[in-house]
């Protein structure tokens, strides 16, 4: 849980919250029993996953690309992932809403990027 918690801190995540997120995680973890199929490290990631989607709302929502051409702008800071996130979710909107997709980079400062 240390490493969760040193995780939240660096992604920008207040101590407070980071702090209930964790103890949170150890209360329901210690109220486990771990099955034979599952070890106690997958079974902690279930529960982080759990917790995190939890925290961000807790229900699944489709995407809204309605429209020809849907245009969607990604912005964030360096590093923080936007060419992957972008890559992913071309090819999921590519392979599983079966839409054409065009990828344009718009960075003046850094043409490579």
């Amino acid at each position: 849980l240390k490493e969760v918690h040193k995780a939240l801190l660096d992604a920008d995540v207040s101590y407070k919250v980071a702090k209930q997120f964790t103890d949170l995680v150890k209360e329901k973890a210690l109220g486990q029993q771990v099955l034979t199929a599952v070890s106690p490290g997958q079974l902690m990631v279930k529960i982080v996953h759990d917790e995190l989607a939890q925290l961000m709302g807790g229900e699944q929502e489709e995407i809204n690309i309605k429209g020809s051409p849907a245009i969607i702008l990604i912005a964030g800071l360096q590093g923080s992932g936007k060419t992957t996130f972008s890559a992913k979710l071309a090819n999921y909107l590519k392979t599983r809403k079966n839409r054409k997709v065009l990828l344009v980079a718009g960075d003046v400062y850094r043409p490579a990027a």
